[in-house]
């Protein structure tokens, strides 16, 4: 029989049992080259012996990995491995050996070390693997020589997953809402298969884990002013070429909520009569421990009072308003509200501006001088830039009584007032302040006697 190929060895070999020697011989030959199978051992012996019939003998050698164990992967990392494949036959040609892999690697082999005279080892070692980390890398082991034929063979090994400690950039961005929060790990895919990779939101599972999109995973239902620690597991990952079992890894992150700002402040209606403002507001969302309100003013002209209001709110998660006592009206006021816990900055509201306007001052004295001048020691009852003091001639005096109007010292409460003795008058008090409409007090009868006069109509 004349075998052209290696295949045809091997498919004339298969059809034979273990312990058969097949021998076939030509037709148009005296002394054909007859080819000797021994399955049982996969080998075919090729020797230069005669036969009587002038035939010649000839052996070729079928080398396959051994069933048992095929292949033992000495050493491995996320890019490279050394391995030992064992093949059942005594001795191996290398020199015509191909390894075939499609993933861009550098692989090549030696001849390995074997405790046992009726098998080879071939050490294999690819490096420079590229985007294999965590996966599985195929490579082909095959060799065509006359004397010497292996078995076509794919194997298989699993590369180690990057380390998350070293690997992972976990970055986390929380959106502008605090109600969500944005898990990115660049470039993760190079850690392993993304589909081996979890997102925990939270290590307490508070909230809900999923698997990785494109790196990036969105965690919902978080809370203002709290802490997470998130984290990224990498999962189990077995190796096919043994069975063992990359174990999972977890890398975590801590990050934290922003607290949540005071809106919609409102002040109610108007000042009550102690001069308090009621300020209406929303609570923020989430966890705190204090609420601080701050009023300050902007435009006040006389320093009697505060200038800067505070008033606080501890551990309160139904309120919806606060009393700012001390309120000084006609005078504006910027209000902010800080949402305040340990361990958390700070956050303020938006500004909140109000004011009131004047009122008028108030006067209870005397209202008779028994000279040319009068003090008015009056109360007031809101800021203001200066007291006007205006006064008609009361009922039908002669011309010697004229009109007076005095623009008092800035915020004075005393006020002094000269005015013709023997003339009655009809006065009021203006509450006058910049950029507010002025406001009139009660009127008041003042006379400035002249007992002289009173003296020489009496006789």
């Amino acid at each position: 029989m004349l075998i052209e190929n290696v295949n045809d060895v091997i498919s004339t070999s298969n059809s034979f049992s273990e312990t058969t020697i097949q021998k076939e011989q030509t037709n148009n030959s005296t002394a054909d080259e007859a080819v000797y199978i021994i399955v049982g051992r996969r080998q075919i012996e090729r020797q230069s012996t005669e036969f009587d019939n002038n035939t010649t003998a000839t052996t070729i050698m079928i080398c396959a990995p051994i069933e048992s164990n095929p292949i033992n992967v000495t050493y491995r990392t996320s890019s490279m491995f050394t391995a030992i494949i064992t093949y059942d036959c005594p001795s191996m040609n290398l020199s015509s050996l191909e390894i075939h892999n499609k993933t861009p690697a550098n692989c090549s082999h030696t001849e390995g070390f074997s405790n046992d005279d009726s098998t080879s080892n071939v050490k294999v070692t690819c490096h420079s693997i590229e985007n294999k980390a965590g996966r599985n890398f195929e490579f082909v082991l095959s060799q065509h020589e006359r004397n010497q034929f292996i078995n076509t063979t794919t194997f298989i090994v699993t590369l180690a997953p990057l380390f998350l400690n070293i690997s992972a950039n976990i970055t986390i961005t929380v959106d502008t809402n605090l109600t969500s929060a944005l898990i990115s790990v660049s470039d993760c895919e190079e850690i392993a298969e993304p589909d081996k990779l979890m997102f925990e939101c939270d290590s307490s599972n508070e909230l809900n884990g999923s698997r990785s999109t494109n790196c990036t995973y969105i965690c919902v239902g978080v809370q203002p002013g709290s802490f997470y620690q998130a984290s990224l597991i990498r999962l189990n990952i077995t190796q096919i070429d043994n069975n063992e079992t990359f174990p999972q890894e977890i890398k975590t992150k801590t990050y934290h909520i922003d607290l949540d700002k005071v809106t919609n402040l409102a002040l109610h209606k108007y000042l009550t009569s102690n001069g308090t403002a009621v300020i209406h507001f929303t609570l923020p969302r989430g966890h705190y421990d204090k609420l601080r309100f701050d009023c300050n003013a902007q435009d006040q002209c006389c320093n009697e009072s505060a200038q800067s209001l505070t008033n606080n709110i501890i551990n309160c998660s139904s309120c919806n308003a606060i009393s700012i006592p001390e309120v000084v009206q006609g005078v504006e006021y910027i209000c902010q509200a800080s949402t305040m816990k340990a361990d958390f900055e700070n956050v303020t509201s938006d500004k909140f501006r109000f004011n009131t306007s004047l009122a008028p001052v108030l006067y209870n004295g005397p209202n008779t001088s028994n000279t040319s001048h009068i003090n008015f020691i009056v109360t007031r009852q809101s800021d203001f830039k200066n007291i006007i003091t205006q006064c008609e001639v009361a009922g039908d005096q002669s011309s010697s009584c004229p009109h007076i109007m005095v623009e008092h010292d800035d915020c004075s409460t005393i006020l002094q007032l000269n005015g013709t003795r023997g003339c009655d008058y009809e006065c009021y008090f203006i509450t006058h302040k910049i950029n507010y409409t002025d406001v009139d007090s009660t009127s008041i009868n003042i006379s400035f006697c002249d007992y002289l006069m009173k003296l020489i109509k009496q006789i």
